[in-house]
């Protein structure tokens, strides 16, 4: 656990600990309360997967329209999932507002940034909405759908993924800019 699902780790790989997971509950060794959170820990892992279709959301923007992710039609979207005013969630935007791939892509209308706000603490996003630009989607997920569902692994924020057109996942919880930029340019 600590070595493949730590957000810390820098060897953390849902797919590798997936398998351990998986033989964990294979195992007669282990009684079905001990299996419980292996169980859990597979559910969660098994989210969004590379190479697989990301799960749908709806988001609210400031001015109260509730829109949901599979109904963008871009080339690309980048789900960045944010808490306002966390150090590393500005970090990660300053990078993503820095990086010219992104931007020539999402200037172009082939890349859709969509900022999501996963609590239900609304005063800190209202407080911190201009921080994220303008051209992007700010929105956040009225009913904490995402957290309360498992729809996405909130344990560690900030967390990026790539999407293709068809909402394939790409990148899965990155805090790595550079990752996406990488599969961006391929």
């Amino acid at each position: 656990e600590k070595v493949l699902h730590d957000p810390n780790s820098p060897l953390r790989s849902d797919e590798l600990y997936i398998a351990v997971l998986e033989e964990q509950i294979a195992s007669p060794l282990l009684d079905k309360y001990e299996k419980m959170a292996p169980k859990y820990d597979l559910r969660i892992a098994s989210q969004n997967r590379i190479g697989h279709t990301a799960n749908d959301f709806d988001y609210t923007t400031k001015s109260g329209k509730t829109e949901n992710l599979f109904s963008l039609s871009n080339d690309f979207v980048i789900v960045y999932i944010n808490n306002p005013g966390c150090a590393m969630c500005r970090d990660i935007t300053e990078a993503l507002k820095r990086s010219p791939i992104i931007n020539d892509l999402l200037h172009k209308g082939g890349l859709k940034i969509v900022a999501i706000y996963p609590d239900e603490n609304l005063n800190e996003w209202h407080k911190h909405y201009a921080d994220i630009p303008s051209a992007w989607i700010n929105g956040y997920d009225k009913g904490c759908r995402i957290s309360r569902e498992n729809l996405y692994n909130t344990n560690a924020i900030p967390a990026l993924y790539l999407l293709d057109k068809n909402k394939v996942v790409l990148v899965k919880d990155s805090t790595n800019v550079a990752e996406l930029e990488y599969v961006l340019s391929q």
